[in-house]
């Protein structure tokens, strides 16, 4: 799906996103989270007790890759059985600005929710990015070191590598000096950091009293929750000795989760339009609500995807890399990216034909079935199963 058309949109520009729709995007991702119950944004003194566990990584839920685009954006993220989703971008969504003496901060924060209120980012250009007039530039083996240490973070799981690279690419440099506080405690989170070098602790202030948690030296990082929800600080981050930080603003990391929900969601389109069951049968509507309930994961090689003989749970696109097809154990044929298997899964109620597998490591979207059952009439799948079964008596007869 990494097709010219799919790229024509990867750097919308200003104007073609409305303030309204990026603040219903992180929203929607909020929402989603805590419907799904994986990993919910955590209380303040839950974030803390993971603090202990984790080093102050700002735990946020996973994003799921979701639809977004002038009929309604949403965006989310899940990962696959074997890592997101992002899905999305599980991608976020909203411009927070870095709290800096460069640069004002206007944004208007609601004290209940910790979410933005208002914002412009439809109106950004590339130059009112903050990170436009820092440092970004790296060299191969600080972007692997980056890597290193972003990988595990489930905000950044899912990600293919060259859009992580891509991520990557807008983190600048931040020079800070000893006793300077990072991070404060109750400050509304907007930038997320790993360490380039110093050594740095984590306290939280409670009863007037201050407690360390822990001490980073020479990596590590923090601020992750400020990528996805503009809430408090959960503790304070001061320098121990002089060092560098690696800053990646929640208002780039949003603008960049929000265009490849975008450019997801149009690749989802095309392909499901292409796919006779569902262009007979269903109408613009319920082709956007699919494409709202689809997950984007990651096989690797050997990994199963579907056995044969087993219900059939869900219907799969494959988007990037290569899957076999077996029937009785024997290879029958391969798929590649832009092909599909598992539709007859979604309406109608038999085990899988075939057991399907991982030949490399496969980028997939997911349509589960309980979310088609959930979002298409059951009218429209009666007429879809008299469909299917027209369409395989005809295959029978031949």
């Amino acid at each position: 799906c990494n097709n010219k058309q799919a790229s024509k949109i990867s750097s919308p520009p200003p104007g073609s996103a409305s303030c309204v729709s990026s603040l219903s995007l992180l929203l929607q991702i909020s929402s989603l989270v805590a419907a799904k119950k994986r990993r919910a944004m955590p209380t303040e003194q839950e974030e803390l007790t993971g603090e202990h566990q984790e080093g102050l990584s700002e735990r946020a839920a996973p994003l799921t890759n979701q639809h977004a685009s002038e009929k309604g954006s949403r965006d989310s993220r899940s990962r696959g059985s074997s890592h997101f989703s992002t899905d999305v971008f599980r991608g976020s969504s909203m411009p927070f600005w870095e709290d800096d003496d460069e640069v004002s901060n206007d944004n208007v924060v609601s004290p209940r929710s910790g979410m933005i209120q208002a914002c412009n980012l439809d109106e950004m250009s590339e130059s009112d990015f903050i990170d436009t007039k820092k440092d970004c530039n790296k060299t191969s083996k600080e972007i692997a070191e980056i890597i290193k240490q972003i990988n595990s973070l489930v905000l950044f799981q899912g990600y293919e590598d060259k859009e992580l690279k891509s991520v990557i690419g807008y983190m600048y440099r931040r020079k800070v000096t000893k006793g300077e506080v990072v991070i404060k405690q109750g400050d509304v989170g907007d930038a997320f950091f790993v360490i380039r070098s110093g050594k740095y602790d984590c306290t939280v202030m409670k009863g007037g009293k201050s407690t360390r948690i822990r001490t980073y030296e020479g990596s590590g990082y923090f601020g992750d929750l400020a990528l996805v929800n503009h809430a408090p600080r959960a503790a304070s981050i001061t320098a121990l000795t002089d060092g560098e930080l690696w800053v990646l603003n929640a208002t780039r990391y949003v603008w960049l989760k929000k265009n490849q929900a975008v450019r997801n969601a149009e690749c989802f389109e095309r392909v499901i339009r292409q796919i006779p069951l569902f262009s007979n049968n269903l109408t613009d509507s319920h082709v956007n609500s699919l494409i709202d309930a689809i997950e984007v994961l990651t096989m690797h090689k050997g990994d199963v995807i579907c056995r044969q003989g087993e219900p059939g749970d869900a219907m799969y696109f494959i988007l990037d890399g290569s899957v076999s097809v077996l029937v009785g154990g024997k290879q029958v044929r391969t798929m590649g990216a832009n092909e599909f298997f598992g539709e007859r899964a979604l309406v109608l109620d038999e085990g899988r034909a075939a057991t399907c597998s991982a030949l490399s490591d496969v980028k997939l979207a997911k349509l589960p079935k309980e979310s088609f059952e959930m979002l298409i009439p059951d009218s429209v799948v009666a007429s879809m199963r008299e469909y299917v079964a027209k369409a395989y008596a005809k295959t029978a007869q031949k």
